[in-house]
């Protein structure tokens, strides 16, 4: 008998509850088998479980451990619609016999997940072909044909077709499922196709891809002022990372937003999300091939280990955008320190300046600072190495007025619109005034966290979060020792490999040791945190391999021995560093398995088998961050369901209670509410509630703003104020005495459960319900009835 048959549509799976028992005993189960009308979505093993119900109505004490669970994937490819629901019990003899099962698990619905416009098939097949032209040019080195037909160019239109496939299926990495699953009172629906949404990445569909939504169903949109997000509104340029689509100026700088200028949502929201990969893989890539004259292949490998690492995935892809505008400066100043023709040299010029203004608008120092000390110094040993190349004339000095030009434009004009909030994020207690940061706090088995990725992210230990535990496979040990010996061997140094190898000693002493305090603020090495350093040296450890690999470096197996040798001992010595909770976690043979191949890349490495290293470190890089993205449809616009659209006018403002979800949902439909996150305190509604700003160590504070009912002792406030994390305020109100017109609130939404006492407020009135939600419209309460 089929129990019960329940369908979780977000993650598309089937769990299905019973139990069977075979007539004779000499006979068994081996497997079941699930079906949806006439097609198989399950055979194999079930997840036992004791029936003594069965055992009491059958008289079979035999059955006791007849019960079954088995939960099922619904295959991406299976098309909407409604299915019966069809359980096989297969016996050892070769006989099958079908489960009876009641009226109620008769049938499921399943909605369509497959991506817009193009068939899973095509998109799979367009991701795959850029990897098919490398192999097929390894494949055959010596076919003039196949080098023809797997050139970098052939191979640069293949990652293009990749990225269109993507964009015009609709298909997105977003964990954006998390927040529509159980909307409420809002309608919307981003089925997930294949992977897992990840709720680590709460800033990416909790925040950033929420607020562009709400951007587009603004009227009108994509507005420098929302006035959806909290009373007195909420400035859109001062939001980081990706971005917001604005209509500014400065959104020239933006290019993950403008997809929501020329597309429709579901494809926006796709160029949205890959955007930053894609862009920082093209842009490394060419970078790679002209400073370092990289093999194209090669370039290709490490640029996907950059754009694609654990780090950059764990992160939305931030990272890589970063990686992106800084990569794109540099080749643009090389070019310009190269070229004669003065047209040349003007458009590299604009492109330096956008490629400035989009790095410092991804406003994040602990970055920002990093990288930019880095490719400051790569660009300045570049330029020392080539000086008798550079150009030094009219073009140059075109360039510079393009670039200094284009920039103070978009900068300038971006400063008159968001001074403002600037200003009051400044004067906040976080992140304005957060402490400086010298350094020397280091996790020490910092050394071995990239290893641990391909198991901490998905199985993340107590002590870590899978953001936390993404990270870049350090090649320290190796690098450092091939530097050592290609000087040795040259009997000198050159300036990049010189600034590569500073910069990574510099980089383990501020990890390990700490700056001096004036050092740190002076140099703004105090904005940075310890633990976001790993963008940096991913990025710095490449572009050394790039360097020593143009310069034909001889590599030693006697030193090779001695590097995984070291790599060993650090493993060792790291891994008995790590804290209980975390090393219990980890499998011995996953620990043998990673020391094993971090010895053997360290071997290759230093060796000078700089192909064979690139290919198990690429390798291994990419098995562990892609699986990490969930495939997703990217949703239409979000809309009011009926219940409660008809309730809401165009001037109401909604007071959310209790659910952040809805406080972030109601904005992508286009209704202003009172809370929601705010980068910028909301501070009409703070000079409302605390005139006196007693409060203000509380609630000036990057905020996510969450209304909760709580009542209030009779003699105090009818609200109270707390601060459980540092970017959270939570605003408790007594549900009987708060006066909800101080929210400048027309309307209070609210969980089901919490209608009863809200029906105790007289300046509440309940207009419409739905399944889990009320609405209450506000009406001030007359003088002295409080």
């Amino acid at each position: 008998m089929v129990d019960a048959a329940t369908l979780d549509a977000e993650r598309r799976e089937l769990t299905v509850l019973g139990w069977m028992g075979s007539e004779q005993p000499q006979v068994f189960i081996t497997n079941l088998r699930i079906a949806l009308a006439e097609r198989t979505i399950y055979r194999g093993r079930w997840q036992g479980a004791q029936r003594p119900d069965v055992v009491q109505a059958t008289q079979r004490p035999d059955w006791l451990e007849s019960g079954f669970r088995i939960v099922a994937r619904i295959p991406w490819d299976m098309p909407s619609g409604t299915y019966p629901v069809r359980v096989f019990a297969h016996l050892g003899d070769g006989k099958e016999f079908e489960l009876r099962h009641t009226e109620a698990v008769r049938t499921v619905t399943i909605g369509d997940a497959s991506p817009w416009l193009l068939p899973v098939w095509a998109i799979f097949g367009l991701l795959a072909l850029p990897v098919g032209v490398v192999l097929l040019h390894l494949a055959l080195p010596q076919h003039t044909s196949a080098r023809r037909c797997c050139s970098p160019g052939v191979f640069a239109s293949t990652v293009a077709l990749a990225f269109c496939a993507l964009v015009l299926s609709g298909t997105t990495g977003s964990s954006l499922p998390l927040l529509l699953q159980n909307a409420g009172p809002v309608a919307a629906d981003a089925p997930l196709w294949m992977g897992q949404a990840r709720s680590v990445r709460s800033d990416e569909w909790e925040v950033i891809t929420p607020m562009a939504l709400s951007q587009r169903a603004h009227q009108p949109p994509y507005p420098v002022e929302n006035q959806n997000l909290g009373t007195g509104g909420h400035n859109m340029l001062v939001v980081g990372m990706s971005g917001v689509p604005v209509a500014h100026v400065s959104s020239l700088a933006k290019p993950a937003t403008w997809g929501f200028f020329l597309l429709p949502l579901p494809q926006a929201l796709a160029w949205y999300w890959w955007f930053p990969f894609f862009g920082c893989f093209a842009v490394l890539w060419l970078l790679l091939q002209r400073a370092a004259a990289m093999d194209w292949r090669a370039a290709a490998a490490w640029s996907a280990a950059v754009a694609y690492s654990p780090y950059s995935v764990a992160f939305s892809g931030w990272p890589a955008y970063l990686v992106f505008f800084g990569a794109a400066g540099v080749l643009c100043s090389m070019y310009i320190l190269q070229t004669a023709h003065r047209r040349s040299a003007v458009l590299w010029g604009c492109g330096l300046g956008i490629a400035f203004t989009g790095y410092v608008l991804i406003l994040y120092p602990a970055w920002q600072i990093s990288v930019g000390y880095l490719l400051a110094a790569y660009l300045a040993a570049w330029a020392w190495n080539n000086r008798h190349t550079l150009q030094w004339g009219i073009a140059q000095c075109l360039a510079c007025a393009a670039a200094l030009g284009g920039s103070a434009v978009l900068l300038g004009a971006w400063w008159h619109g968001a001074a403002p909030a600037v200003h009051a994020i400044q004067a906040t207690i976080y992140p304005g005034q957060r402490s400086t940061s010298v350094g020397g706090d280091i996790d020490p088995w910092y050394m071995i966290k990239g290893l641990l990725s391909t198991s901490t992210m998905y199985q993340t230990p107590v002590l870590m979060d899978a953001s936390d535990a993404g990270a870049i496979i350090c090649l320290l040990i190796a690098l450092l020792a091939c530097v050592a010996l290609h000087w040795w061997q040259r009997k000198r140094t050159d300036a990049i490999t010189l600034a590569l190898a500073s910069y990574l000693t510099f980089l383990m002493y501020y990890l390990y040791v700490g700056l001096p305090e004036p050092l740190a603020r002076i140099s703004q090495w105090g904005r940075a945190t310890s633990y976001r350093m790993d963008l940096a040296l991913g990025l710095a450890q490449v572009l050394l391999l790039a360097t020593l690999w143009r310069a034909a470096y001889t590599g030693s197996r006697w030193l090779g021995m001695v590097a995984a040798a070291l790599s060993f001992a650090a493993v060792a010595w790291c891994y008995q560093a790590l804290p209980a909770l975390i090393a219990d976690a980890l499998s011995p043979a996953f620990l043998w398995l990673s020391a094993l191949a971090w010895g053997w890349a360290a071997y290759w490495l230093t060796a000078g088998r700089f192909p064979v290293a690139t290919a198990l470190l690429t390798v291994w890089t990419l098995a562990t961050a892609i699986p990490f993205h969930p495939m997703v449809r990217a949703p239409q616009r979000p809309i009011l369901t009926p219940a409660i659209a008809g309730q809401i006018a165009a001037d109401d403002r909604v007071a959310v209670i209790g659910q952040r979800r809805w406080s972030l949902l109601l904005p992508a439909a286009g209704v202003a509410v009172v809370n929601s996150v705010h980068y910028h305190p909301p501070q009409a509604l703070w000079r409302q509630l605390d005139p006196e700003g007693r409060d203000a160590t509380i609630h000036n504070r990057y905020q996510r703003l969450l209304l909760r009912l709580q009542s209030q002792p009779a003699h105090a406030r009818p609200f109270a104020l707390e601060t459980p994390r540092l970017d959270e305020v939570v605003l408790s109100l007594d549900p009987a005495r708060f006066p909800f017109e101080t929210l400048q609130a027309s309307l209070v939404l609210a969980p089901l459960g919490d209608m009863p006492a809200l029906q105790a407020n007289p300046g509440l009135t309940a207009v419409a319900s739905g399944a889990d939600w009320v609405l209450m419209r506000v009406t001030p309460a007359a003088p002295g009835s409080r």
